[in-house]
């Protein structure tokens, strides 16, 4: 249940997409955002609309499972392969795909707005400008400041009968006359500098206004995001990815192009902790159309408040979706059944020991996908015991397939591998 994919190219952790996107109407400067859904205790699963990320890697496309300050991690032969995120361009594919997740992971406060980045803030530039008039006006004021002191001490010339000081050249009186005019131009300049120092307090706000004057024409060339985020189940390993959908000025409004920007994460707990993005690399002048935020853990995606098209399901919903999906996908198969909903919560994970968790058990399932009895070996001679057992009718399984109609089947089951 995916949707066609799109190839970009990649500079740092910025991707551009540059396609045509049918986009809801939206104010350019705040765009909608998807509605939170709140968490339903009852309904524990989650089903939404989800985005993955491909690099392309020596010919070939494979999932983005992580992201550091500067690679891009994936998995070739189960094995991680870092590809670093500056230097030559990437390819990329970008799939949207329905997806079932387990972990709710909650974003609250989300908000997304055009900015500056710090060289391009009309208020920084013009604060620098009249920074740099400030310093030019204060160097001429002490300088103008210092010469006046020079002439009003003559230059530091002592005139005097005893001296031995004579002639023509220099004389008391000469140097009288001299320091007079020096200290009259003196005084003159540094008149001048404190004037202009004192005008130089109104022309800071002369540059305030002037950068009103150019902020009014919007020149955005950034997105800043802001979000608090928690989750009830520990996230060790997240990362965040952001796409937006923008306009340039010379874009039509039914069409509209996509940057994509992916970071890490510090872990995630209980404990809301502020998550704050600034990324440049827009057009100036840009218009923001519409945004999403996808997190990860460990690679897979979870379900938050603010995913696209979310929709809370109960397990029994969630199977029934999950079955009728996977019969459709695999007419005229013939497969053994595997388990699909059954993990395990950290209680209950807590209370068995380690092979337990690791161990193989073999489940008999009906073709409607229910667990029927659980076995030690895989003849099914040796029931578990009454522990195993309790823990096995909690799981949900595929069916098995014979030439793509449901039958009675064996499933594997292993407790450490049931992720929903």
């Amino acid at each position: 249940m995916k949707t066609p994919h799109r190839i970009c190219q990649i500079a740092g952790t910025v991707l551009m997409l540059f396609s045509a996107a049918a986009l809801r109407a939206a104010d350019p400067a705040t765009p909608v955002a998807a509605a939170p859904v709140p968490a339903d205790p009852d309904k524990p699963l989650s089903m939404f609309m989800g985005t993955d990320v491909s690099i392309e890697y020596q010919g070939k496309l494979y999932r983005i499972m992580d992201v550091t300050a500067n690679e891009f991690i994936i998995a070739v032969d189960d094995k991680p392969v870092q590809i670093p995120m500056r230097g030559s361009p990437h390819n990329l594919k970008v799939d949207h795909a329905l997806k079932l997740s387990a972990n709710h992971t909650s974003v609250t406060g989300l908000v997304c707005e055009r900015a500056y980045t710090p060289r391009n803030d009309p208020r920084m530039q013009r604060q620098i400008q009249a920074t740099q008039v400030s310093t030019v006006v204060g160097d001429n004021a002490s300088l103008a400041m210092g010469q006046f002191i020079v002439a009003q001490n003559k230059f530091g010339v002592a005139i005097n009968g005893d001296s031995g000081i004579r002639g023509a050249d220099i004389s008391a009186a000469n140097l009288d006359a001299a320091a007079a005019v020096a200290s009259e131009k003196a005084f003159a300049s540094a008149q001048m500098a404190d004037a202009m120092m004192s005008s130089n307090s109104a022309s800071g706000a002369f540059a305030r206004l002037e950068a009103d004057r150019d902020m009014l024409a919007n020149p955005f060339d950034a997105v800043e995001v802001e979000f608090l985020v928690s989750s009830s189940t520990p996230l060790n390993n997240p990362f965040v990815v952001l796409s937006v959908n923008y306009l340039e000025k010379e874009d039509q409004p039914a069409s509209a192009r996509n940057m994509i920007y992916a970071r890490p994460l510090e872990p995630i707990g209980s404990k809301p902790q502020k998550v704050h993005i600034l990324q440049g690399g827009l057009p100036r002048g840009y218009t923001l159309k519409d945004y999403q935020v996808h997190l990860y853990n460990l690679g897979q995606e979870v379900a938050t408040e603010v995913a696209p098209s979310r929709v809370p399901l109960t397990r029994e919903e969630a199977f029934r979706y999950l079955k009728a999906n996977y019969l459709r996908q695999h007419k005229g198969a013939t497969l053994a059944a595997e388990p699909v909903l059954g993990r395990l919560d950290a209680e209950t994970k807590a209370k068995l020991t380690q092979d337990q968790l690791t161990g193989r058990y073999y489940v008999k399932v009906s073709h409607e996908g229910r667990p029927l009895a659980a076995f030690a070996d895989e003849a099914c001679t040796q029931p578990v015991n009454s522990e195993i057992a309790a823990l096995t009718e909690r799981v949900l399984f595929y069916p098995a397939m014979d030439k793509g109609t449901p039958v009675d089947g064996v499933s594997r089951l292993i407790f450490s591998r049931l992720n929903l």
